[in-house]
């Protein structure tokens, strides 16, 4: 879904013409929180998926790197708390865990700094293929 919205961004929000008071837009965002909090918990997808689809619709002169950036930063203490959780009902297992981030964190600053210099038109196509790859993986194999 989030591949679909990001290929078809601007075809979207000119079909769903959102146009929020910022009222409207806090309990918007509100909702989605909630959302997204129940969708990280219970499954571990969504904060990334789900919440850049999200933003991707609501806010759409935003860039996707700016977009991308806001979505780690909530999706950061989102999963923290969720991890939390699990790891106090003996849901981890920290030998696969040490490995994950031994090897993420050093990625996560290449990545960053790439993203920096991407133009907004390679970034977009680039995180669509990924979701829709892992998306369809995820769903049959």
């Amino acid at each position: 879904m989030t591949a679909i919205v990001i290929l078809f961004r601007s075809k979207l929000t000119k079909a769903l013409n959102f146009n929020f008071s910022a009222q409207q837009s806090s309990k918007i965002i509100f909702v989605c929180g909630i959302a997204l909090g129940a969708l990280v918990t219970l499954t571990s997808v969504g904060a990334g998926a789900l919440g850049t689809a999200i933003m991707m619709i609501l806010f759409p002169v935003m860039r996707a790197k700016n977009i991308v950036g806001t979505d780690l930063a909530h999706a950061v203490p989102l999963t923290l708390v969720a991890g939390i959780g699990h790891l106090f009902l003996g849901n981890v297992d920290y030998t696969l865990l040490a490995a994950l981030l031994i090897g993420s964190i050093p990625t996560i600053y290449i990545g960053t700094r790439i993203a920096s210099y991407v133009s907004n038109h390679i970034l977009q196509p680039v995180l669509a293929t990924a979701l829709f790859v892992f998306g369809v993986k995820y769903l049959f194999f």
